[in-house]
Formats: structure tokens, C-alpha cells, sequence
């Protein structure tokens, strides 16, 4: 490989991503709260919510950020 693309390959290379667990768990935890909110809180349907909602914030399979993006 030539200088300049082993350089870029360098530039272009994944970042390691710090996740705070606790924000995480936040965010899937009221993302679960509104999909219940929006079925009018009818029962039997908690682990249903809260697995859509994990979904909607689960990590890529290449280690990359959350899916979503968190607002502080």
C-alpha cells in the first residue's frame, strides 16, 4: 500500500464509542413509556414495548454508535 492510502485508511478507521448505560436504559425506558402511552396503557404488552423500544435503540452489530441520537 502506498503512504497516502495506508494515511486515509487511518483517517477513515472506526472510533471507539463511549455508551452511557444509564442513558441508555433511560432513553429505552420512556421510548417504551410513549408506545404504551399510545395503546392506552392497555396491560400485557410491557415486554412487547420495551423490546420494540431496545430495538429502536440498539447498537449497530459493527460496535458503531446508538442507532439513535441522545439529546443532554
Amino acid at each position: 500500500m502506498t503512504r497516502k492510502r495506508n494515511e486515509a485508511m487511518q483517517i477513515n478507521a472506526p472510533q471507539s464509542v463511549e455508551i452511557d448505560y444509564d442513558l441508555y436504559r433511560q432513553s429505552v425506558a420512556e421510548a417504551a413509556y410513549y408506545k404504551a402511552e399510545k395503546r392506552g396503557f392497555i396491560p400485557g404488552f410491557e415486554a412487547q414495548d420495551w423490546v420494540e423500544a431496545e430495538a429502536e435503540y440498539s447498537l449497530p452489530a459493527s460496535g458503531g454508535a446508538a442507532s439513535k441520537q441522545y439529546e443532554s
